[in-house]
């Protein structure tokens, strides 16, 4: 314990492997991407370094497949279709703040103007995002 106080002692470990990982397909974890993504996950006390293959028609986060959201710029309302049930839709803002849960799909929303993004979950375990125009 003296060794600590006087700044000597030092803990080595080693540097944490980082293993890599590819995955075929558009949904890892519940999470459907867009685009070819990489991204680093923890899982069975392993970090990975997670390649994700499948990508859709375009990178455009609006042309997700399974999903539409009308009208799109929206006022006061909009609506969300899913070729599976849904279970809940949850409205973030860009800074991450979830400012609105449901579990409808037609949506009355009283937010300010600006761009928010809109995460449905489905019955199935699927997440679909989607980016809202409130005007």
């Amino acid at each position: 314990s003296m060794l600590h106080l006087c700044g000597s002692f030092k803990i080595w470990k080693p540097a944490p492997t980082i293993q890599e990982k590819t995955v075929d397909g558009k949904t890892y974890n519940g999470v459907t991407y867009d685009k070819e993504t990489t991204i680093d996950s923890f899982e069975d006390c392993q970090l990975y370094k997670v390649t994700i293959t499948g990508t859709s028609k375009s990178d455009d986060i609006n042309n997700v497949e399974g999903i539409a959201i009308y009208p799109n710029p929206a006022r006061n309302e909009f609506n969300n279709t899913c070729s599976e049930d849904i279970e809940s839709v949850v409205v973030t803002s860009l800074a991450g703040q979830t400012v609105l849960s449901s579990d409808k799909s037609e949506i009355q929303v009283s937010l300010p103007a600006g761009t928010y993004i809109v995460r449905v979950a489905t019955a199935n375990g699927n997440t679909y995002v989607k980016k809202l125009i409130i005007k």
